[in-house]
């Protein structure tokens, strides 16, 4: 995609979006304002309800996110929305500590 974009030579760009959540610019504008501690711990959690609908079932094509045969899956779409939250409300990153679990 980025060889594309370069032959094409318009301009390109990735958006995360949770950035713009209400509750993710409070949390920034308060950090800003020294009202809340940007070194605090943060366990992200994705919680979207169109990971369980009943009409495209986990796993099936319109989820490609959440198929076992998604060698990215979580960490190479969805997980990058939490790192990218984390990084802009905290700056630099020192250590991580995760568990990943999936919900049947």
């Amino acid at each position: 995609m980025v060889q594309a974009n370069r032959e094409a030579g318009v301009p390109n760009m990735v958006w995360y979006n949770y950035r713009r959540a209400p509750a993710v610019t409070l949390a920034k504008q308060l950090i800003e304002r020294d009202a809340l501690d940007a070194s605090s711990i943060i366990e992200p959690k994705f919680l979207q309800d169109w990971t369980i609908s009943r009409i495209c079932r986990r796993g099936g094509a319109g989820l490609w996110r959440l198929d076992v045969m998604c060698w990215q899956r979580r960490s190479g779409d969805l997980l990058a929305h939490c790192i990218d939250t984390a990084l802009w409300l905290n700056g630099g990153i020192d250590k991580v500590s995760a568990v990943t679990e999936d919900l049947h």
